[in-house]
């Protein structure tokens, strides 16, 4: 998909994870969906980055809950719970909708990225970038927080991790 305004385009979207080569070639900036869900009508915000599988990294410290941070609301337990599924949503959707499943969520997001840049809201999503340097990740494509503006992304936030983040 390439989002344009006029005759030049803003930046192209693709729903699945691209490769370091066309990220670090591409004109207009490429970015792709990575680690991000609609959490719309919910009041739930958390932060997701890594990989698209059950090695991704959900920061459950800055995880919210009607802006009420989840440690206070959930218990260790529920809260490592709540990363299993997490890391597990994407194969449980496409397990119950089968062929249908893995375009839902993403036409939720990519109509909120599309906005965001349209709009240029500067909003925070998780989406895969090409990395040259964040986090110590070189020449890589990895689902990181970003802010998205017109023009796609604006820029990569590097937020502090912890060492068990880091583990991970």
């Amino acid at each position: 998909m390439v989002i344009s305004m006029q005759s030049q385009p803003l930046c192209k979207v693709h729903q699945l994870h691209l490769s370091s080569h066309a990220l670090k070639h591409s004109a207009p900036p490429v970015l792709g969906q990575g680690d991000f869900l609609s959490q719309n009508g919910l009041c739930v915000s958390g932060l997701v980055i890594g990989a698209h599988n059950d090695k991704m990294l959900p920061l459950t410290r800055y995880a919210c809950i009607a802006s009420i941070p989840i440690i206070q609301l959930l218990t260790e337990h529920q809260i490592r719970q709540v990363v299993n599924k997490t890391r597990t949503a994407g194969h449980f959707v496409v397990n119950r909708l089968k062929t249908k499943g893995s375009f839902v969520a993403a036409s939720v997001v990519i109509a909120d990225i599309i906005k965001a840049i349209l709009q240029d809201l500067n909003l925070l999503f998780s989406l895969s970038v090409y990395c040259q340097g964040q986090y110590g990740i070189e020449d890589c494509c990895v689902s990181l927080p970003v802010v998205v503006g017109y023009g796609g992304v604006k820029r990569i936030l590097e937020i502090n991790l912890n060492d068990k983040e880091k583990k991970i």
